[in-house]
């Protein structure tokens, strides 16, 4: 959450906080949008992950999910650490490769959007990616679910 004010006279401030919210009994609440990932079509989101071979291409597939069954999301993005999670200068957002059946720019309830992106030169040993899915409700704080992309190359 970040809040931005502006006080009578000089600059504007802001201050940023990460919520976590829990339910009675202290169970995490999920995400109305979640993401899970595959590699060359299997499951990725755990390492080790699957094998890609050195020199291979890794395609990553995002799977961004609305399990609300009653609000639509906009302003959807993924993001991707790119392997480096405290340098946010290479992360970048795949692009979008299906899903938005009727083109509204919405993740309505009940769809599933599908991002894609290929590693090309894949090198030896253990790849972890940190992902995030963002979206926006029309009304109230925005939603977010992080996850990983792992796989081998072997």
């Amino acid at each position: 959450i970040t809040v931005t004010a502006d006080p009578p006279s000089g600059p504007s401030v802001n201050d940023a906080a990460t919520a976590n919210f829990t339910a009675n009994g202290g169970t995490p609440v999920p995400s109305p949008v979640t993401i899970s990932t595959l590699v060359n079509q299997q499951p990725s989101d755990s390492a080790p992950g699957p094998t890609v071979s050195v020199g291979g291409t890794a395609t990553i597939s995002y799977i961004v999910t609305n399990n609300d069954g009653n609000l639509n999301y906009s302003n959807v993005v993924v993001t991707d650490d790119n392997e480096t999670p405290t340098d946010p200068s290479d992360d970048f957002s795949p692009s979008l490769a299906s899903g938005d059946v009727n083109f509204n720019g919405r993740l309505d309830v009940g769809e599933v959007w599908i991002y894609t992106q290929s590693i090309s030169n894949v090198t030896t040993g253990q790849h972890t990616r940190g992902i995030t899915v963002t979206a926006n409700p029309p009304s109230g704080l925005g939603v977010q679910d992080n996850g990983t992309v792992n796989f081998v190359g072997g």
